[in-house]
């Protein structure tokens, strides 16, 4: 799925081989895998040249940024070489292993600053993107330039500090979201929803069909899953509905 991103936009050009389809028309997620490393080999082969790339450490995400945005896809999918201003050392693929290392770990940094990105349920290394129903176009920048950098990490192979949570992923491939992949997210809500689905008598846990959604600035709205969802109880009946 990065992939996508590192193609010109408006580009016309082959996109490689697609994944077979079952009849129901998706796939396995091996097979999307495999598909996956299919193309990421063919947009390999037709990658030809150099491209090389100075930043300096005090300022890596400014100078990263710039050149990440201002050179064309094209070039940025040629053999990679990077060097660190004022650093003595030919690039052989250390540097830059360092620089998306460094870079992952600078980005990751910033977007919780900035609320962002916010870590998991699950644990303290795994992030997700925060709520926010009003982006600003600087937000939207900063997620672009975040799909980039992965999408150059995945294209030449590179290890990158940051890893979202399962449901981000199984987005990404167009997979449907199930009730396991909530603990990541909340992992409270998770044994709150498990406990209905196991026990009869829904009714008196006084639900129905609303849930609360917290705002960019942290208040809380309710938000209906069904029109008129406030004036329809949560019953044995309706619970898988709800799920």
């Amino acid at each position: 799925a990065p992939l996508v991103g590192l193609g010109d936009r408006g580009s016309e050009e082959p996109r490689g081989p697609g994944p077979p389809r079952s009849r129901d028309g998706r796939c396995a997620l091996s097979q999307q895998i495999a598909c996956h490393r299919l193309r990421l080999k063919y947009l390999q082969r037709r990658s030809s040249g150099k491209v090389e790339l100075t930043v300096r450490r005090e300022r890596l995400l400014e100078d990263s940024k710039e050149l990440i945005q201002r050179l064309p896809v094209r070039h940025l999918c040629r053999r990679l070489y990077v060097k660190f201003e004022g650093e003595e050392g030919k690039d052989f693929g250390g540097v830059a292993r360092d620089w998306f290392s460094c870079l992952g770990k600078e980005l990751v940094s910033q977007y919780l600053c900035r609320g962002l990105l916010e870590f998991s349920a699950a644990d303290g290394h795994t992030v997700q993107v925060a709520p926010n129903d009003e982006p600003s176009e600087d937000d939207l920048a900063a997620f672009e330039l975040l799909g980039r950098v992965a999408g150059l990490a995945v294209f030449h192979g590179k290890l990158l500090d940051l890893c979202f949570i399962r449901t981000f992923y199984k987005t990404m491939l167009g997979r449907a979201i199930g009730l396991a992949d909530i603990q990541g997210v909340d992992a409270a809500y998770h044994r709150n929803l498990i406990y209905l689905l196991a026990n009869e008598n829904a009714h008196e846990l006084d639900l129905d069909f609303t849930v609360d959604k917290q705002n960019a600035d942290g208040s809380l709205a309710t938000q209906e899953l069904k029109p008129g969802g406030a004036d329809i109880p949560v019953t044995d009946v309706y619970k898988q509905e709800y799920l």
